[in-house]
């Protein structure tokens, strides 16, 4: 409905002078071909969600998580100010808070949904068995640090990179990131071909094969 104050207002701007007639007249006939009488823009529709993990879709049991929801518009833009329900389809798997904290309980599948203005964005986990703590051990051994910093400079860069990598994901429960640090570490360890290195890179591969066989994913 138009307010009647704001169409009195209208036809009062359109009197005057002839120019002041001629650019009111232009701006009331371009404000009803926009439908609009002064009043605010309406909230957008939300018509998809996204929900997405720091960690990718693999969790550890006993790990837990705070995944992300975002609502966006027809035009694919963010909608704010939206609030969220959340559900687990399989609260056996992994169980998820109000505001979007998951927890892995045992080995198995969850979907995890969020729900605005009743249109769902869903994120499926794989909870898996993994024993992080040994991982962590292998990784942050001094041991292990004292191996790569005794590399030579072209093998020793990736190789510190690629552990200090590890190490962090580790303690966030990372596993994909764990994957591709561990792969990155081997890669290094591969491709040694100075006398020096082989020796060091020989005792680093069998740590990385231990860490890699705790990851057991």
């Amino acid at each position: 409905m138009r307010s009647r104050v704001s169409r009195g207002a209208g036809v009062q701007a359109c009197r005057g002078s002839p120019r002041a007639r001629v650019a009111a007249a232009f701006g009331c006939l371009l404000a009803l071909a926009c439908g609009g009488d002064g009043g605010t823009d309406s909230q957008p529709t939300v018509v998809s969600v996204t929900v997405t993990s720091p960690i990718g879709q693999l969790m550890a049991v006993g790990r837990t998580v705070q995944l992300s929801a975002t609502a966006q518009d027809v035009l694919g833009q963010p909608v704010s100010g939206v609030q969220f329900q959340w559900q687990s389809s399989n609260t056996n798997a992994a169980t998820v808070s109000g505001s979007g904290l998951v927890t892995a309980v045992a080995v198995g599948f969850a979907t995890i949904t969020a729900t605005a203005e009743g249109i769902d964005g869903n994120f499926t986990l794989q909870v898996v068995e993994v024993d992080l703590a040994g991982i962590a051990a292998v990784i942050d051994d001094p041991f292990t640090a004292v191996l790569a910093a005794n590399l030579s400079a072209t093998r020793r860069t990736g190789m510190e990179a690629a552990l200090s990598d590890c190490s962090d994901a580790a303690a966030a429960g990372d596993i994909s990131g764990l994957q591709s640090c561990l792969a990155a570490a081997q890669a290094e360890v591969d491709a040694a071909t100075e006398l020096d290195d082989l020796a060091l890179a020989a005792v680093i591969g069998l740590l990385l094969d231990h860490a890699d066989r705790l990851l057991d994913v």
